[in-house]
């Protein structure tokens, strides 16, 4: 007799969005960089920030800090602010993933516009980010290493 589904186990498919259920491929990559570098709208900037965060491998998060850094390092000074205001209103979340980056103290950091644990979009953000596989301490705070091989 042929093999029947057991109703009790959900399907993977089920509870994550299409944008975070599968690993990003060259070619979506290549895609989103492009929309993001043809932008009219997009300061250089913030082109060069939100081209970073395609980078950041889904299960894995980095820092408004790590990410300034390396911009310094590579292009020119920066500051974690300006990181963070470049990401806001990310005009093509969740597929260029602004979610991926927290506080330097593991907390979440902004969202949609707002910041902190009582931000409106916090619940989003921290969804989004454990249904890629990442883990938080009973304080809220991300577990696990800081990704900075920009």
């Amino acid at each position: 007799s042929p093999s029947k589904k057991d109703p009790s186990k959900p399907s993977p498919k089920t509870s994550i969005p299409p944008a975070v259920s599968r690993p990003e491929t060259q070619s979506d990559l290549a895609h989103h960089l492009h929309r993001i570098q043809s932008s009219s709208t997009l300061t250089p900037f913030r082109k060069q920030t939100l081209s970073l965060l395609l980078q950041i491998p889904p299960g894995q998060y980095s820092t408004y800090g790590a990410l300034a850094a390396h911009i310094s390092a590579t292009s020119h000074k920066t500051c974690a602010r300006a990181v963070g205001s470049s990401m806001r209103n990310n005009p093509f979340a969740p597929e260029v993933p602004c979610h991926r980056i927290l506080a330097g103290d593991g907390s979440l950091g902004g969202f949609g516009g707002d910041w902190g644990e009582e931000g409106r979009h916090a619940g989003e953000k921290r969804r989004l980010l454990r249904e890629e596989g990442v883990r938080f301490d009973e304080k809220g705070k991300v577990k696990g290493p800081v990704f900075r091989d920009f």
